[in-house]
């Protein structure tokens, strides 16, 4: 997954997202049977995020122990991860065990712990763009619901679903959405890439009695 081209931003433009002040972001990522590549992602991204003022929170489910494993491992290692083990054993829906994520975040007693500006959806496999944090920082102060723009890494021509996926995924992404801002309707959530505020979180949780995905759909689009 890609979220920005470097060349889109002019000089100025990305001297203004270093200047503002850092909001405290939660980056979501459920998981299930995500062990062999769990660390490499977590690594990888905080290596690259151009962004200090955030966490890394990692859902787990208890039956899934080797993923609970691996995210204990990557815990002990880097400070800006966090695990949540889920209250129900797995799997799950997304919706589900990313309610639970928020909801056990949000009802920490420790101010230090639950004092985040944001949350930020993303994926086990995700590849987050050096400033797309920056720039999540930036335009939350004129929205509290985003998406940030979503690309399928390249795939081999016979991968037909996963070509099929990344034709939809490149055209919501570079028409769609860009067309739905300006018509001022509302813009569709890929899950990934997409950040909501804290305000908006918990005005959703409370409409929905403590929820703000739906439990029984397969993903969190």
């Amino acid at each position: 997954m890609g979220c920005l081209q470097n060349h889109l931003l002019k000089p100025k433009q990305i001297e203004l997202l270093k200047t503002k002040s850092e909001k405290k972001f939660a980056l979501l990522i459920a998981n299930w049977k995500e062990e062999e590549i769990l660390e490499r992602m977590v690594q990888g991204n905080l290596e690259r995020i151009l962004y200090s003022n955030f966490q890394i929170i990692l859902g787990v489910y208890p039956n899934d122990r080797p993923t609970w494993e691996a995210a204990e491992r990557i815990q002990s290692k880097f400070s800006q991860v966090r695990v949540i083990v889920n209250d129900r054993p797995g799997p799950t829906s997304k919706g589900q065990l990313l309610n639970f994520m928020v909801r056990s975040l949000l009802n920490r007693k420790d101010p230090l712990k639950s004092s985040y500006d944001a949350f930020l959806l993303h994926d086990s496999e995700d590849l987050i763009h050096p400033l797309s944090l920056r720039l999540l920082n930036l335009e939350l102060e004129r929205a509290d619901f985003l998406q940030i723009p979503v690309f399928s890494l390249k795939t081999p021509f016979f991968q037909l679903t996963a070509g099929t996926y990344a034709d939809e995924f490149a055209e919501a992404h570079t028409k769609i959405m860009l067309v739905r801002e300006i018509l001022g309707a509302a813009i569709p959530s890929a899950g990934v890439g997409t950040a909501i505020s804290r305000r908006l979180m918990q005005a959703t949780l409370k409409e929905n009695q403590g929820d703000f995905l739906n439990e029984h759909t397969l993903t969190e689009d």
